[in-house]
């Protein structure tokens, strides 16, 4: 590690950067590189035209800087949701064709939910294959019914940049459209009373659950902001198509990556059992894919989870930190610790 950090200039904390550039930011991602570390990275560890695996790709932070600075990379990562933020924001839309299409998704979506209700048969259409149950959980009857309509018009875009960036729309907006509650990272639903509509009743001492907006009204407003970044970015992303990278959603523990020589691998791994990505991107797996439960999603094997069941035993990390956290560990923690470092190495093995 001191060999790679003296290697590495400047003060690498980057407190004061704007990390919202170019296409980056357009959808929350927890523990995420912020894009001038990954450009740091890149730069010193690569020269243009030199080739980048992101083996634990996320958001896609790694590959989209590598595309600008010249790079060609690969994406790879287990979770569906990632492999669409990638390829979104990296995709190559005319800004006048993302408008039309917002246009175009948002009145028809509007103006059927507008007459439609919960049982009509353009809403269980739009709902086949859902866990109806669990979004009406998640969600107001009226969302229900608006995001079903929203998410057939936008399946029924045929190019598939376009469609790509019309769902990482959908799908940032989902959280703003449900009970999540406001301020957790985490799926906890607002349970606190909902405020009187009698302004007399209002409680001054009472936290009150805040009013779910109309999820039009949301994707409205999120349509605005991506669109305006797709206008300032595209002209830089159109200059580095030559370097868009392949995204591959798989997982790494059982995929070959095959003859392709890569420079450097740049990436930050999965955390172990501190961010459950399942219980995370719940909402837009209920939507985007169909998933019935978390269970299901989680089995996609997601490393740093519980549901991650294998050991590689011919693998297993020894060190004086790890002994001594075994001494002291209960087995169930014990076994995900192990399943954790083994799977890690293993996966660095493989690279």
């Amino acid at each position: 590690m001191h060999s790679i950090s003296a290697r590495l200039s400047g003060d690498l904390s980057f407190r004061l950067a704007k990390t919202d550039i170019c296409t980056h930011n357009l959808h929350t991602y927890p523990a995420k590189f912020i894009p001038q570390l990954a450009q740091e990275l890149i730069n010193t560890f690569s020269k243009p035209g030199d080739r980048i695996a992101d083996i634990f790709a996320g958001s896609g932070t790694t590959n989209l800087e590598a595309m600008r600075l010249g790079r060609y990379s690969l994406a790879l990562d287990v979770n569906p949701v990632a492999s669409l933020l990638t390829r979104a924001k990296t995709a190559l839309v005319e800004p006048a064709i993302l408008s039309e299409a917002i246009e175009t998704v948002t009145t028809n979506s509007l103006r059927l939910s507008l007459t439609s209700g919960i049982d009509t048969e353009v809403v269980q259409t739009a709902l086949e294959g859902k866990n109806v149950e669990k979004l009406k959980y998640w969600f107001p009857e009226c969302n229900v019914i608006h995001l079903s309509l929203l998410l057939s018009e936008i399946n029924q875009v045929g190019d598939e940049d376009l469609r790509d960036i019309l769902l990482l729309i959908f799908s940032s907006s989902l959280k703003l459209s449900s009970h999540w509650l406001g301020w957790s990272v985490k799926p906890q639903r607002d349970r606190r009373p909902e405020e009187p509509e009698d302004t007399d009743l209002i409680d001054p001492k009472v936290r009150y659950r805040r009013k779910v907006p109309y999820s039009a009204d949301v994707f409205a407003k999120r349509a605005r902001e991506v669109l305006k970044r797709y206008v300032a970015s595209v002209p830089q992303l159109n200059r580095q198509i030559a370097y868009r990278p392949p995204v591959v959603c798989a997982d790494l523990l059982n995929y070959q990556l095959g003859t392709i020589c890569y420079d450097a691998v740049i990436t930050s791994p999965p955390y172990l059992t501190s961010y459950e990505y399942a219980d995370l991107h719940q909402l837009t797996a209920y939507w985007l894919f169909n998933t019935q439960t978390v269970d299901e999603f989680q089995k996609l094997g997601f490393i740093g989870t519980k549901r991650q069941s294998d050991i590689y035993k011919e693998t297993l990390v020894t060190s004086p930190s790890l002994d001594k956290l075994r001494s002291i560990m209960k087995a169930g923690t014990q076994r995900n610790v192990e399943q954790y470092f083994s799977s890690m190495q293993f996966s660095f093995s493989q690279v």
